[in-house]
């Protein structure tokens, strides 16, 4: 956090504002074109998660296992 790591916001980083506690967060969503509702990119093909941790200084393992079990999860298959 800390505007060190980002999430994507309509295709656009969107930086976390102070840190990230239990399964809240903040994020500064100025200039982008956004409204209460819309999704929002964790990590993902577009953010792989190697990307997050590096920001983070920690391995996926852990950022992975740190997700609250109550933030929706949506999984795709091909």
């Amino acid at each position: 956090g800390n505007g060190h790591a980002y999430c994507l916001v309509k295709g656009q980083r969107a930086p976390y504002i102070g840190n990230i506690c239990m399964d809240v967060s903040m994020i500064d969503v100025t200039g982008i074109d956004c409204k209460e509702g819309d999704r929002v990119v964790i990590f993902g093909d577009d953010l792989p998660i190697t990307e997050l941790s590096d920001i983070l200084e920690t391995i996926p393992y852990e950022v992975l296992t740190n997700i609250s079990g109550r933030v929706k999860r949506v999984y795709y298959q091909d």
